[in-house]
Parts: structure tokens; C-alpha cells; sequence
């Protein structure tokens, strides 16, 4: 594409959406009560807490609502008549105002209301207020952690199972609206962090340290188009006055891991630091056990092989993540952030074959053993600007430029002994990858709550993958070089993008519309095989969102997106895995990006006890790509790898249920259910069928010391191309307990501890038209933990309000 052309769309794209913003929303509002509410020092407070009260009657509110991210609030269908509006905030001193609605004027707008940091109880009025554990959004749901009393002592993956439309299983699987593709941001911004195994990742990142989580299942054209299910925002805290801190050690006594974590936030003037180290380890001292049968429906090469085994690994994870602010006046910030992730993993496995030859006269015994190492450091950096316009805060322009730098080193061994040969491999892999990133984004409202929203964006990525394969049949013999599977890879992907988004108001329905121009160039190149892969695409994603709000915390929302998903260089990398040399993994680097439609309604009660959502989605794509297994009866060799040939469809019903029956007991509980259709254009194997879970979470609050908490969860058969996965079920329960004013909290869980020998047995088929396979997994299922941290320092201020780079593109 030239750059004449790329300009021609941006200009189009603007053009057409800006027209649209011009026209005439001006709709009168009978009987709207609005506002603004600000700090002392002028700051918006977004998500305060409005309540409408019959004047004079505290008791129950009439009406109850949250101020938005420029601290605006609106109450619409307000009858004639005297209300005590009260504003309250945490650490922020309730205000009421008198409202008086004579039908006079439509719309009547209260003037700003200024909260003022106290601990006093308003004169005259008594208001006992809860954090509401769930907020809803029009573009999806917050989990508020803070109102949570168990996420001092859990990691957040422990509170991402309790999240609205997320579920995780126990191996730390998650997936939003049924989907396991998806984007984890930290503070809106991407992170090497979560860029490598975000699962793995929130596992280990302590809880107490996170404010709230965004589930977004409607993204709106600002974001990359990436996340089929959607995006994880983890807001983190960030409230100080002077310094905070805290100190997290945990430790699992079943499968001896241990992990500590340091975080401390400085604000002094106009100058504000946040930062976290978080290291983890694992002793690996339970190991995997597996047995696999492969049988050939035409037996040529065999009839039938069986692996039986155990593997077991060990390694460190070492993270951590920064950020500097600095306010140069009310209207420029600067942010400067970074993080480093990084992995180290040995494992070694043991296992034994029985091949049983075509004519069932004789059976071939031999033994497989490996060992492999693995590296996976990981860094990024970022710049942010931002500029508010004065007269008008929600006016924005920014600029943001962030890096993102890893490198993973793979090297693994093999030896495999038959009764009459033997085989010794080397495979050793070096990759890097580099990507660059500059972002520019303006906010403009225009008149009748009309915002506007547009900006460009360029990220470019270098990665390169030098891999060998050495080889040998005799123990007293060098390894020699295997051509067929050594190579120097090396590959580019530059992704050019334009967006514009309209939101606005008609009546009680919200409008926002949104259209994001993609531009994809990729090159690869072999240089031992001379092999070039180039490919260049664009893409137009439109979406699409109307919401309404409706009486006593209804919402209805309906939403669609157009997704989709780049491979990178895991994917696209040639690199064969023939440890075994009749099973065999490979990447494809003929991969295509694959595109998701996504269609979905939603019906929210957000009720001051009890929330409920119940969403129903249909989720489609015909450039899937699909988890490939193939075997050649001939040779009797199994290959694994990733084409495009896929198509796919999900249709799916999600039930979310949080309740709070006492303000000391908690209830939640998510479920699942969907109906999955999978098949392969080429080969014509198709699959269909349920699949789904079901969560519960409770906990109480014994005193204010003292916190118990259980959870149970079933997950349903998973079902894929060639074969499906046996359901299974997991509880837990835990107890949290707090010393010197919360200053210390320890707490200790136990999971599946009625389980006998610790292990839980999964089961998965496959199979085609000729060959089937089945593998049976025991996964170490029990375990105990035990949790302290310390909490230091005061909490008054917020550091910064940075929303960072988003790149959401990638598979």
C-alpha cells in the first residue's frame, strides 16, 4: 500500500465519521438531574458513588448511580419533587445537595460538587456505603478488587475466577465468553509481563496490589483488533500521599513453589513512582505421568503404538514492571514505564514404547528419555504524553512510543534406544524478536454529549530464529548436522492502522460506532533453503455498540465486533520438533491471520445486593486456525502443527450471579454453556458439541480479622477438531486473617484435598479417517498454600492516570 493511498483512507475514514458528529443529536431530556464532581484541587473523580434521596429520607435511595471517567453523572426519569442528592467517595468527606424538580426546566444541571479529603460523617446525615463489587460498563463489567476482603492474601488469577464472563480452570486456563484468546493490559498498557504466557504470569501476581479488573468484551475501535473474547484490563493501585507499600511471600507445600513480590509507590510534588518485583520458583517435585495409544485405521507401519511415562520440570520466574510520572502543570503529563519478564525452565522426561508390528506376530520395546532447557527474557519500555485542552479537561491529544525486546533460547535432548539401534538428537533454537510501537490519539467532545475519538498507529517487528538439529546413531559418534531441520529465519511484520469511534446519546439509548483500518506487511526469509514468505493485507474492522439503561439497575446492551489475530513467529517458525522421531511438532509459516465475527447481547441487573448478567453471543469465522493433527500410515509418523483451513462457530449462554446478602457475606457464581462447531475445509473432519463451566465462589467475613472463603467449579468436556477432553470438577476453601490493622494478612488454602493420590486424570481422543489417538494426562491436582503480606506506608493520592500503548494484535 502507498503512502498516497494510506493517507486518501485516513482522510476518508475521518471525514465520514466527522460528519456524522456534526449533525443534530440535541434530544430534550424530561426531568434529568445532572452534574459534575471534582476533588479540591479541580481533579475529575471518575466512579463516585450518586445516590438520590426522597428529601429528608436516608434510609433507602431512590436512585443510585456512578460518575464517569470525567467525573459527569446524569439521573434521568426524575419526577416532580425535593431529593437530597449525597456524593461519597472512599477517603473523600459525603457531600449533599438539596435538588429541587418543579418541572420548570427539562433538565436541571447541579453545580459542581467538590469533595474534600475527611474521614467526617456528614451533619445531619448518616450514609453506610459499600463498594459495589461489580460495576457494570457499556462496553462490559469491572471486578472491584478493593471491595473484595480475600484479595489481600490471593494472586490474580484467584480473582479472575471470581470476575464476571472470565473463567479459569485449574491449570490457569482462562477464558472470556467462552473464548481462550484474548488480551491482558496492565494499566491500559501492554507489558512484557503478560507477553509471553499472561497465564503463567497471573499466577504468581499478588492480588493485594490490584484495584479493580476490566473485563472489555466489546472493545471499541481505539483497540488493535486482537482478542477474539475480549481484553483484561489489571488497574493497579495507586493511591499515595507520600510513600506506600507492601511486602508478598507464598508458598505451596504440595508442589514446593515459593514466590515473593516488593511493591512501593512514591509521590513527592510532581513527581510520582510505582514499581513491583515479583519472583517465583518451583521445585518441580511432583511429576507429570501420561499414557498414549496411537492406532492406525490401515495398519502399515504398526498397528498400534503406547507411550507410557513421567515428566516433570523446574524453573524461576523473575518480573517486574515500573512507572515515573511527572505533572509538569494541570494540562501536560509525561510517564516513563518499563518492565522485564523473564523464565528459566529445565525438565527432563522418561518414557517407554511398545510398538506392535502390522501382522501382530511381534512387539518392538524400546525407551525415549529427554531433557530440554528453556529461556525466555523479556523487556519493554515506553513513553507517554498527554495534553488536556484548558476550558475543557475531556478534550485529550496524546502521543506514546513503547519497545518491547525478548529473546528465548530452547535446547533440548534426546535419546531413544531400540532393541537393535539407537537414536541421539540435538535440537537447539535461538530467537529474538524486537517491536516498536508509536501511537497517537485525540479526544474531541462535541455538543449533546457527542465525543469523538481518532487517531494512527504503527508498530513494527523484527524477529529472527536460528535453529539446528544435530544427529547420531552411535554413542562413540559425532553429531552431525540434520539440513532438513536447520535454518536461519528471519521475519518482519509492520501493522499500519487508523481508527475513528462516535459515541453519543439518543433518548435512553447510548450509540457509539466505530471503524479501524489495518494494514498488514509481513516478510520472511530462509536463508539456508532460500525460501521467502511475503504477504500483505488490509483490513477494515468495523464495530458496532448500543446500550440503555433501564429502571433500578437494568442495562441492555448489544454489541458487534469484527476481530482478528496475526500468527508470530511461534507460529510461523519452521523449526521442526522430531525429539521423537515418530511424533513431530512444526510450525507453518504460510499462516494467515484469522478473522472472528462476533455478535453479542447482554442483560445486566446491577442491583445494590445483588448483580446479574446474562449474555448470550454467537461467535464465527471461516479463516480459523486450526490445531492439526495428521498420520502417515506409512511411516506410521504423527504430525502436529497450525493451518488456516478451519471454520468455526460458537454459539454460547452466559450466566453471571454476584451477590452480597449480609455486607460481611459475598456469593458469585459464573456459568457457561455453548455450542461449539469446528470442521477443516481440506480434509472434511468435522466435531460439534457442549462444552462450558460452571463456578461458585463464597465468602464471609467472621470480624473484621477474620475472613473464610470456598469455591467449587465444574468444567465440561472441551471440544475440539479432531477429538474432545473429559470434564472435571475442583474446590478449595481458605481462611485470611489480619493483624496490626491490616497491616499483616496471612492467608492459608487448601484445594482438592479429599483426592486420594493428588492427581487428576484427563483423558483426550482424537481422530480421522485413518488413525485415532488417545492420551491419558495425570496432573498434580492437590495442594496448600500459605500467603503474608505486609502493607506500609499511607494511601491518600493517585500517581498517575496513563492509559499507555495497547498493541492487542497478536495471536
Amino acid at each position: 500500500m502507498n503512502k498516497k493511498f494510506k493517507i486518501m483512507l485516513f482522510r476518508i475514514t475521518v471525514t465520514v465519521v466527522t460528519t456524522l458528529a456534526l449533525q443534530n443529536f440535541a434530544i430534550a431530556q424530561t426531568h434529568s438531574i445532572s452534574g459534575k464532581v471534582t476533588d479540591s484541587t479541580g481533579n475529575m473523580l471518575a466512579y463516585a458513588t450518586i445516590n438520590i434521596y426522597q428529601a429528608g429520607k436516608f434510609t433507602t435511595p431512590l436512585k443510585s448511580s456512578y460518575t464517569d471517567k470525567g467525573g459527569l453523572y446524569k439521573f434521568t426519569a426524575i419526577d416532580t419533587g425535593k431529593y437530597d442528592l449525597v456524593v461519597s467517595f472512599a477517603g473523600y468527606e459525603a457531600q449533599k445537595r438539596l435538588v429541587i424538580v418543579n418541572g420548570a426546566a427539562a433538565g436541571i444541571i447541579v453545580q459542581d460538587i467538590i469533595l474534600s479529603k475527611d474521614t467526617k460523617v456528614l451533619e445531619g446525615v448518616t450514609v453506610i456505603a459499600q463498594k459495589k463489587l461489580i460495576e457494570v460498563k457499556d462496553d462490559g463489567i469491572s471486578y472491584n478488587a478493593e471491595a473484595d476482603p480475600m484479595a489481600a492474601s490471593e494472586k490474580a488469577i484467584d480473582l479472575l475466577r471470581k470476575t464476571p464472563m472470565v473463567s479459569v480452570d485449574p491449570s490457569g486456563k482462562i477464558e472470556i465468553n467462552g473464548q481462550s484468546n484474548f488480551k491482558v493490559l496492565l494499566n491500559g498498557r501492554e507489558t512484557s509481563l503478560f507477553s509471553r504466557n499472561a497465564s503463567e504470569a497471573l499466577k504468581y501476581f499478588p492480588g493485594n496490589l490490584i484495584k479493580r479488573i476490566d473485563v472489555i468484551t466489546n472493545p471499541s475501535a481505539k483497540y488493535d483488533a486482537e482478542g477474539i473474547g475480549g481484553i483484561i484490563n489489571i488497574i493497579t493501585k495507586k493511591k499515595v500521599l507520600g510513600y506506600n507499600g507492601s511486602y508478598n511471600a507464598g508458598v505451596n507445600f504440595v508442589r514446593r513453589s515459593q514466590n515473593t513480590g516488593l511493591s512501593l509507590n512514591i509521590k513527592y510534588g510532581k513527581i510520582g513512582f510505582t514499581g513491583t518485583i515479583v519472583f517465583a520458583k518451583n521445585d518441580g517435585n511432583q511429576p507429570y505421568k501420561n499414557l498414549e495409544v496411537i492406532q492406525p485405521k490401515t495398519p502399515l507401519f504398526f498397528y498400534k503404538r503406547t507411550q507410557s511415562g513421567t515428566e516433570n520440570s523446574h524453573g524461576t520466574n523473575k518480573s517486574g514492571n515500573m512507572e515515573i510520572s511527572y505533572e509538569m502543570d494541570s494540562l501536560n503529563t509525561f510517564s516513563i514505564y518499563g518492565s522485564l519478564n523473564a523464565n528459566y525452565n529445565e525438565g527432563a522426561s522418561s518414557n517407554y514404547f511398545s510398538l506392535v508390528l502390522p501382522a501382530l506376530t511381534d512387539t518392538i520395546k524400546s525407551t525415549f528419555n529427554t531433557t530440554g532447557q528453556a529461556k525466555d527474557p523479556t523487556y519493554s519500555t515506553g513513553l507517554d504524553y498527554i495534553h488536556k485542552f484548558k476550558g475543557n479537561l475531556e478534550k485529550e491529544f496524546s502521543v506514546k512510543i513503547f519497545g518491547l525486546f525478548g529473546n528465548n533460547t530452547a535446547y533440548n535432548t534426546s535419546e531413544q534406544f531400540n532393541p537393535s539401534s539407537a537414536r541421539y538428537v540435538i535440537n537447539d533454537n535461538k530467537a529474538r524478536d524486537r517491536q516498536y510501537t508509536l501511537q497517537v490519539d485525540y479526544i474531541h467532545p462535541l455538543k449533546n454529549g457527542v465525543k469523538l475519538e481518532t487517531g494512527a498507529k504503527t508498530i513494527l517487528r523484527w524477529a529472527t530464529s536460528n535453529y539446528k538439529s544435530l544427529a547420531k546413531f552411535n554413542p562413540a559418534d559425532s553429531y552431525q548436522p540434520d539440513p532438513q531441520n536447520s535454518d536461519l529465519f528471519s521475519y518482519r511484520q509492520n501493522v499500519y492502522s487508523v481508527y475513528s469511534s462516535l459515541s453519543f446519546k439518543i433518548k435512553k439509548i447510548s450509540y457509539r460506532f466505530g471503524l479501524r483500518m489495518e494494514h498488514t506487511e509481513v516478510n520472511g526469509d530462509f536463508a539456508t533453503s532460500q525460501t521467502i514468505v511475503s504477504q500483505s493485507y488490509t483490513k477494515l474492522i468495523p464495530n458496532l455498540l448500543f446500550s440503555t439503561k433501564l429502571k433500578n439497575g437494568h442495562n441492555i446492551s448489544l454489541g458487534y465486533n469484527m476481530r482478528l489475530n496475526r500468527p508470530y513467529i511461534y507460529d510461523l517458525n519452521p523449526y521442526t520438533d522430531n525429539t521423537d522421531s515418530l511424533s513431530v511438532t512444526k510450525g507453518n509459516p504460510n499462516l494467515k491471520s484469522q478473522i472472528f465475527h462476533t455478535i453479542n447481547f447482554q442483560y445486566r441487573i446491577n442491583g445494590n445486593k445483588l448483580f446479574t448478567s446474562i449474555s448470550l453471543s454467537n461467535s464465527f469465522s471461516n479463516s480459523n486456525i486450526i490445531f492439526a493433527y495428521y498420520f502417515n500410515p506409512a511411516t506410521g509418523i504423527s504430525t502436529f502443527t497450525r493451518e488456516n483451513n478451519g471454520t468455526s462457530n460458537l454459539t454460547s449462554i452466559n450466566v453471571s450471579i454476584n451477590a452480597n446478602p449480609k455486607p460481611q457475606w459475598r456469593l458469585n457464581t459464573n456459568g457457561r454453556v455453548g455450542y461449539y462447531k469446528f470442521s477443516d475445509r481440506l480434509t472434511g473432519v468435522k466435531n460439534a458439541g457442549f462444552t462450558g463451566s460452571m463456578t461458585f465462589n463464597t465468602s464471609y467475613e467472621l470480624s473484621k480479622k477474620i475472613s473464610l472463603s470456598g469455591n467449587t467449579s465444574y468444567y465440561f468436556p472441551v471440544i475440539a477438531l479432531q477429538g474432545t477432553r473429559n470434564g472435571y470438577a475442583n474446590y478449595g476453601i481458605s481462611s485470611q486473617f489480619k493483624f496490626l490493622e491490616s497491616k499483616i494478612v496471612t492467608g492459608l488454602a487448601l484445594y482438592n484435598f479429599f483426592m486420594k493420590e493428588g492427581y487428576l486424570k484427563r483423558v483426550s481422543t482424537f481422530e480421522d479417517f485413518n488413525f485415532s489417538r488417545q492420551q491419558e494426562q495425570f496432573v498434580p491436582f492437590r495442594y496448600i498454600t500459605l500467603n503474608l503480606t505486609w502493607n506500609f506506608g499511607k494511601l491518600s493520592d493517585n500517581v498517575s492516570k496513563k492509559r499507555g500503548v495497547q498493541n492487542n494484535d497478536l495471536l
